[in-house]
């Protein structure tokens, strides 16, 4: 409701719908998930309220700057997920996290507070990369948590390598406990 955007339920649905269309069409089918960069402190400093125009002004202009096939969600708290469909090169995914980074580096002024944001974006590509939805939604996601890594403001796509060292983690991190 905050945001007028699909959220996860709806978004996982129409990714279902997609897998379906591209395997009947042989098209691609990518998820760019984003997490925003340092959301938190705006929340702990600006407040919730702060951070939730934040949030709607950053839906608005993603609504706005994308394509109407496009799907857009807010997957929750800060992370927005961004389903590009009908498509027939794999570079068209690096476009358009290009386009989402320049979308969302903007400066936004709420009262005195001027807010420079940067996003991390993590895409992975069907058939490449998985073939259901559950598990493309993981490993976008995984490489979200990667392209954060460099600092922010950067996109990476998935690979397998990151899903083996995320497992690796998971594993180790079930061991210790």
């Amino acid at each position: 409701p905050l945001t007028e955007l699909p959220n996860r339920i709806l978004f996982k649905d129409r990714l279902n719908l997609a897998l379906a269309h591209s395997r009947r069409h042989k098209q691609l089918v990518g998820v760019l998930w984003m997490g925003l960069d340092r959301f938190q402190q705006v929340n702990a400093n600006g407040g919730r309220f702060l951070g939730d125009q934040v949030l709607k002004t950053l839906a608005q202009r993603l609504r706005e700057g994308m394509r109407e096939s496009d799907t857009i969600a807010r997957i929750g708290g800060d992370e927005f997920a961004i389903l590009v469909n009908h498509v027939e090169e794999l570079s068209q995914f690096s476009q358009t996290a290009e386009k989402v980074l320049s979308l969302v580096g903007h400066t936004l002024q709420f009262g005195e507070h001027n807010l420079q944001f940067a996003a991390s974006i993590g895409i992975t590509a069907f058939p490449m990369d998985d073939n259901d939805a559950e598990t493309i939604l993981k490993h976008a996601e995984t490489a979200m948590k990667q392209a954060k890594t460099r600092g922010g403001n950067h996109f990476k796509f998935y690979t397998q390598e990151m899903g083996e060292r995320a497992m690796q983690r998971w594993n180790m991190d079930k061991g210790l406990k």
